[in-house]
């Protein structure tokens, strides 16, 4: 009888424990794990990206990835940064902006019923509908006040925040500590992924799926960046200035081979007159607001679909 008991009380107990976090499968670092495959192509070809989602530490950024992925709204669009990490959802295929559908889907209605995952007294976004970033800088901490998520930047899956501080109905929203439906995978820090405390990370691309054909999606991803070097730029800075004429020159440009400064004009590339003052005054501006030009990868680069499973 007390083996009995025994048996039931270890059965009971460790269904209490697969409750007590967010359920049993997979535990790496403290975290369940739940898989997610972003397919790329380039060139024709299909490039796989198998991430391991750890859901205890950015549960609610996932919830938000995986309802936009849901709605297809990856699907089709283009890696708008390829050079120091792999940028996605920022662009169409036509390089459009993806802000109106955003807001298609992440609705008034939806975001305003949302409260975080870990913490039901915390409003999951903000009233402009941007999601809050998990991390330490924005006061997500454990109980002693110290980082809950041990995760690197190295081979990452990272919400990457918004640039600018708005007005929204007459409160203030610092979207550098929310973001929309812009994700990065990233390979260590850089200028602008400073730091693992001040973004929300997701998960982390596998290393270990290498096979006798193929490299391990870390590798493959990283190949990927590495070969698409360029020196394209789509620029997204908007002045909030009436009447300032901050994209008249368009969005795209790059450096020629000579020093030109060309910017992409009914499908050709034209050179900037660098006498011109006006010019000048773009220029200056560009370089000023350096943050806001993604660098386009050499070769396009699309995202074909991103598919989520439960091991």
């Amino acid at each position: 009888m007390k083996r009995v008991l025994k048996g039931i009380f270890a059965a009971a107990l460790s269904v209490g424990l697969c409750f007590s976090t967010v359920g049993c499968g997979d535990v790496k670092e403290g975290s369940k794990i739940e898989k997610c495959v972003v397919t790329l192509v380039s060139e024709g070809k299909e490039i796989p990206i198998e991430v391991e989602l750890y859901m205890n530490y950015t549960g609610s950024t996932i919830e938000h990835f995986k309802y936009l992925a849901g709605k297809n709204y990856y699907d089709g669009t283009i890696v708008s940064n390829a050079k120091d990490y792999v940028e996605f959802g920022l662009l169409d295929s036509s390089r459009n902006a993806l802000d109106d559908k955003y807001a298609s889907i992440i609705t008034n209605d939806y975001a305003s019923k949302l409260t975080f995952v870990n913490d039901n007294t915390r409003k999951r976004y903000t009233s402009a509908n941007t999601i809050v970033g998990e991390f330490y800088k924005n006061g997500f901490q454990d109980k002693n006040g110290k980082n809950a998520n041990p995760l690197t930047l190295d081979g990452a899956l990272v919400l990457k925040r918004g640039l600018d501080k708005v007005s929204v109905d007459g409160q203030t929203i610092y979207e550098e500590n929310t973001g929309k439906g812009v994700f990065a995978f990233t390979f260590g820090t850089t200028s602008y992924f400073s730091s693992a405390d001040e973004f929300a990370i997701l998960g982390k691309v596998v290393k270990d799926n290498a096979t006798d054909d193929e490299k391990s999606s870390y590798d493959r991803l990283k190949a990927l960046m590495t070969d698409n070097a360029s020196t394209e730029y789509y620029y997204t800075f908007v002045c909030k200035e009436v009447g300032h004429k901050c994209n008249e020159y368009g969005h795209r440009f790059r450096k020629a081979d000579n020093g030109d400064i060309e910017r992409y004009v009914n499908g050709e590339w034209v050179v900037m007159d660098s006498e011109d003052e006006n010019v000048k005054t773009f220029l200056e501006e560009f370089d000023k607001n350096g943050k806001y030009a993604s660098v386009l990868p050499k070769k396009e680069i699309t995202v074909k679909s991103i598919e989520f499973k439960k091991k």
